[in-house]
Order: structure tokens, then sequence, then C-alpha cells
């Protein structure tokens, strides 16, 4: 049996914690009237480069607009090797996506 990926090893620690977790993948992150539902959403490992620009407003829109958490787990698909860089996914996270070193 192969090892668990990253998002379900989150998802199955958040489980044991008592959390309730729903996974898909982030070609299906839905629009704002679905999110809304969730106190919050993880990406995991998420290239910037893979969610429309819909679905980059829609986070945006539950995160500023109605307070939900958004919370971004890196990889190597993520951050400055997923295109975060001067992106709109960029602008909502606290960090920059620039490789300094």
């Amino acid at each position: 049996m192969p090892p668990p990926s990253d998002d379900a090893a989150l998802a199955d620690a958040l489980r044991a914690g008592g959390i309730e977790v729903e996974r898909i993948g982030a070609a299906d992150l839905p629009a704002v009237d679905r999110l809304s539902a969730y106190a919050s959403v993880v990406l995991v490992d998420v290239d910037a480069r893979s969610l429309s620009a819909q679905q980059i407003a829609a986070l945006g829109t539950t995160t500023r607009d109605l307070g939900k958490g958004l919370v971004v787990v890196g990889g190597d698909q993520s951050y400055a090797l997923g295109g975060y860089r001067d992106s709109e996914l960029e602008r909502l996270l606290p960090v920059i996506s620039d490789v300094t070193d």
C-alpha cells in the first residue's frame, strides 16, 4: 500500500482532532455560494495556475468579505514554484512567494 498523500495525511490528522473534512481537487474548488458553507479552505501544495481567476476570486471573497479561513500548505507545486509570485492568490496570503536565497 503506498503512503498517504500529504493532503490525505493532513485530512486524517484533522479528522482525528474532531474536525469535519471534505477533500476535493483544486480544479473542483466551488464558487462562493458553496465555499461560504465552510469554516476554512486548506490548499495543500496547489499550483496557482491550476485555479481559475473565478476560483481565486471566490477564495478572496470568502476570506476577506466573509471572514472564512484560508490555509496554504507548501510543497513542490506551491508558492514560488507554483506561480504564486505577483498573483491574486499571493495577495490573499501573508507571504511573499519570491525566492530570496
